[in-house]
C-alpha cells in the first residue's frame, strides 16, 4: 500500500478518501462485511443499489487506497478486499481517530 499508512495525516486523508461520497461508503461496507467476495464492476453496482458507470471511479479509488484488488478472471476485471491492505488502512485510520481525541495510538 506504500505511502498510504506513515502518519496521522495520511491517516485524515484516508479517512475522507473512503467517506468521499456515499457510494464509496457502501462499496467499503460490502466488502468488509463480505470479505470472500469477488465480483465485477456491474455486479458489485447492484449489490449496493447504483448505476456501473458511478462505481467505477470509487473503486478504483480504492484499489489505490490499498484497500481493494484488481484482478482478472477469464479476462473480466474483477474486485476484491485486500486484506492486508484493509488492515493497514484501519490502522491508519484507527490511529489518526485516536490521535485527534488526544489519545494515544495503538502500536
Amino acid at each position: 500500500m506504500g505511502e498510504n499508512t506513515g502518519s496521522t495525516g495520511s491517516g485524515e486523508a484516508l479517512l475522507q478518501n473512503l467517506l468521499s461520497s456515499e457510494a464509496k461508503a457502501r462499496l467499503v461496507l460490502l466488502f468488509r462485511r463480505n470479505p470472500g467476495l469477488i465480483d465485477e464492476t456491474e455486479g458489485i453496482a447492484r449489490r449496493v443499489g447504483k448505476k456501473k458507470e458511478s462505481v467505477e471511479a470509487d473503486l478504483r479509488d480504492l484499489v489505490e487506497a490499498g484497500l481493494l484488488k484488481e484482478g482478472k478472471i477469464g479476462g473480466i476485471t474483477v474486485f476484491s478486499l485486500n486484506g492486508k491492505g484493509d488492515a493497514e488502512v484501519r490502522h491508519a485510520v484507527g490511529s489518526f481517530l485516536m490521535e485527534s481525541q488526544g489519545m494515544k495510538p495503538l502500536q
